[in-house]
């Protein structure tokens, strides 16, 4: 049994470290995701509220413009609505009235 005992510890040490390489792989991969998410989700947020602070600003209103982190929660919440494929009219209304919520918060502590 002793002669097999380098080839049984070569073999698992090869297994240890492929085990390794796959869960490496695998958290930055997971990692890349959620950057990606983020940026997404950070750029369509920000797209969004030059587009309403514009058409406010356009239409001489001033003291209308939600705060930026709605934006945020909003378009953070549609993409997940969008992975789980549960983007319906229903879910969208549903989401404006959770977001309209949010914002009514935000503001409440921001006063």
């Amino acid at each position: 049994m002793e002669q097999y005992l380098p080839l049984i510890t070569g073999i698992l040490g090869a297994f240890i470290g492929a085990a390794a390489s796959v869960i490496t792989i695998v958290i930055q991969t997971k990692v890349a995701d959620k950057r990606e998410k983020s940026k997404i989700i950070t750029q369509v947020a920000m797209e969004d509220y030059k587009f309403v602070y514009e058409a406010l600003k356009n239409a001489n209103v001033k003291d209308n413009m939600p705060p930026i982190t709605t934006y945020f929660h909003y378009h953070s919440e549609v993409l997940k609505l969008i992975e789980e494929d549960k983007l319906t009219s229903d879910s969208i209304i549903k989401l404006k009235k959770q977001n309209d919520l949010f914002t009514e918060e935000i503001t409440n502590t921001q006063s």
